[in-house]
């Protein structure tokens, strides 16, 4: 009766005038569960009639616990799984804001499930964080700038201001990460914004009269003239600070 189901076995024993035994459960590597490993008397053999025949009756593979391989970098994963008498399964990959690139996201069967040796487990792996394509923001204006960065799943860095004799006013001239880099999602992009072509720049600052006694009670006027780089003059005299060494003896003015 070896290799039959345990009620076909039951069966055969009864109708040949002998007995069913002792019956006991083992696993197997090879006899599906439920059917015949061995038997006692081994057939053949010439016995008296009613003997008992005694049966081993397989339940399969050995159970064996699922390890917990989630958090783990691949390789790692898959020798903890050989390990365990278990086998490794279909990999897959999947993006992640929390679990490191290589590393485990989750595991089918989970951890902790009791399984047959040999049974599958299934991995996910992480590819990291997801990576987004920097837009080309160069040449917007900075309200339109600050959307296209937001837009890609971006956040908008530092912003500074500098001149431009090329850039109009309020577009942007550059910015870093440059456009087509891809980056991890939400990366700050910083630009910079052009305020124009620089003004002419001050040169010289003239005071008249240069030098003058006051006598006392007597007020004094002065005058700041500033002469730019491009040679225009410009009235200094509201952000220049007059002062006297002595307010009770001179006061001064500005014209």
């Amino acid at each position: 009766v070896t290799g039959l189901i345990k009620t076909q076995a039951e069966t055969d024993i009864t109708s040949e005038q002998l007995t069913v035994g002792t019956i006991t459960f083992q696993n197997s590597n090879t006899v599906p569960s439920g059917n015949v490993i061995s038997q006692d008397p081994a057939a053949g053999l010439l016995v008296d009639k009613g003997t008992a025949v005694n049966l081993v009756i397989s339940v399969g593979l050995p159970q064996v616990i699922v390890p917990s391989v989630i958090g783990l970098i691949q390789a790692d994963a898959e020798a903890a799984i050989i390990t365990a008498e278990l086998q490794v399964g279909n990999i897959t990959t999947q993006n992640s804001d929390t679990v490191q690139s290589g590393h485990v996201i989750s595991q089918n069967p989970i951890s902790g499930s009791t399984v047959a040796k040999g049974t599958l487990v299934d991995i996910v792996v992480s590819l990291g964080t997801v990576l987004v394509s920097v837009p080309n923001v160069v040449g917007l204006q900075q309200t339109a700038a600050q959307n296209a960065i937001l837009a890609a799943q971006l956040t908008v860095g530092n912003i500074t201001n500098q001149n431009s004799s090329t850039i109009p006013a309020g577009q942007v001239i550059s910015q870093n990460p440059i456009s087509g880099a891809s980056v991890t999602k939400g990366s700050q992009v910083d630009f910079a914004v052009s305020t124009g072509p620089a003004g002419p720049a001050l040169q010289t600052i003239l005071v008249n009269p240069t030098s003058s006694i006051i006598i006392t009670g007597d007020t004094q006027t002065f005058s700041a003239t500033g002469i730019l780089t491009n040679n225009t003059s410009q009235n200094l005299n509201s952000q220049v600070i007059w002062k006297s060494s002595d307010s009770s003896i001179a006061a001064i003015n500005s014209s």
